[in-house]
């Protein structure tokens, strides 16, 4: 049976692999590398504040299903104001993102991405009308926010973690531990249970946005492995810090993150899967021998692909930018 990634995997990749990835380094060529932001990284990534804090051994188990119920409460509260999405998102991060306050601190690639969402218009109210919102963005983005304030309400009780769901742990190896790769983990298996969740929202959606909807999970799977430094060395770690401003620099880019909804299939979405193909695609089959490299990608996706997809077939895709979620409707390209 395949689990989502237990830990961060370290990974080596040769130079010719840091070069075949020039091509997402010119996106962020504009980007404020000075020397202050570069060593705001170099410091320790562990906030005293919370980390280490232990978790009673008391049974524990009917106080994290009570306290599932109180935080979907909340956290619907704001799902049909997006401005209040995203606050209610800073706040948690203000929190737990083990920054200065409102910086957003680990979480500020979250924060980011979901003001490109609001601005896209997909956290509007669904009622049908031509500018309602995505069923599909809303679920997956409100999940992620149910997990991680979940995951905080029994952190902040001294619930036992023996007794936690499997989406709130990684959030509370996160509290305990906060690390670029701790959030990367939380943050991404929380995004890939909602993916499970919710298949049939994903399949009412165009099926080029769906095929968007791919770019975006490879994308994200893709910065945690540049956080490692496997793809593009320190610059690589520098380029997926989630601390970092390469997420708002990027969702700038509207030949990458387009702001219709849904997407249109066009000259954007042509040049979009080209850069998928040879960013994405270049660097990882140059890594394709590390086992590492293809734990992590296929420890995500096998939760979305049928059993029938090797392994290694799951990694080719990874590489070649084929969607595999939601299987069907996606014509080939």
């Amino acid at each position: 049976m395949h689990t989502l990634p237990a830990q961060e995997p370290k990974f080596v990749c040769s130079p010719v692999g840091r070069f075949s990835l020039l091509t997402w380094a010119l996106l962020l060529a504009e980007l404020p590398f000075s020397e202050a932001w570069l060593g705001f990284l170099a410091d320790a990534e562990v906030s005293p504040r919370f980390a280490g804090r232990p978790a009673t051994t008391q049974e524990s188990a009917p106080q994290w299903a009570d306290l599932s119920q109180e935080v979907a409460q909340r956290v619907h509260i704001v799902r049909d104001d997006p401005a209040l999405r995203v606050a209610a998102r800073r706040a948690f991060y203000d929190r737990y993102g083990f920054g200065e306050r409102g910086s957003g601190g680990f979480g500020r690639a979250e924060i980011d991405f979901m003001e490109w969402q609001r601005n896209r218009g997909l956290f509007a109210r669904e009622d049908g009308r031509p500018n309602s919102g995505s069923p599909y963005w809303r679920a997956t983005n409100e999940c992620v926010a149910i997990d991680s304030e979940w995951a905080a309400a029994g952190w902040e009780k001294g619930l036992s973690t023996v007794d936690a769901p499997p989406a709130v742990v990684p959030w509370l190896q996160y509290f305990a531990a906060p690390t670029g790769a701790s959030w990367y983990r939380a943050h991404n298996t929380s995004i890939v249970l909602a993916m499970v969740k919710h298949v049939d929202a994903a399949l009412k959606e165009t099926a080029e946005e769906r095929r968007f909807i791919n770019e975006c999970l490879y994308r994200v799977i893709h910065a945690e492995a540049l956080l490692s430094g496997a793809l593009l060395g320190r610059v690589g770690r520098q380029l997926g810090d989630p601390r970092g401003p390469a997420v708002r620099a990027l969702v700038q880019v509207g030949m990458l993150y387009p702001m219709d909804y849904p997407v249109k299939e066009s000259r954007s979405a042509q040049f979009r899967r080209a850069v998928a193909k040879s960013v994405q695609g270049a660097g990882s089959k140059l890594a394709s021998h590390n086992v590492q490299l293809q734990a992590l990608v296929v420890g995500y996706l096998r939760h979305l692909a049928p059993s029938s997809i090797s392994d290694a077939d799951l990694f080719d895709k990874f590489v070649k930018a084929i969607p595999i979620y939601p299987m069907g409707g996606i014509p080939a390209r």
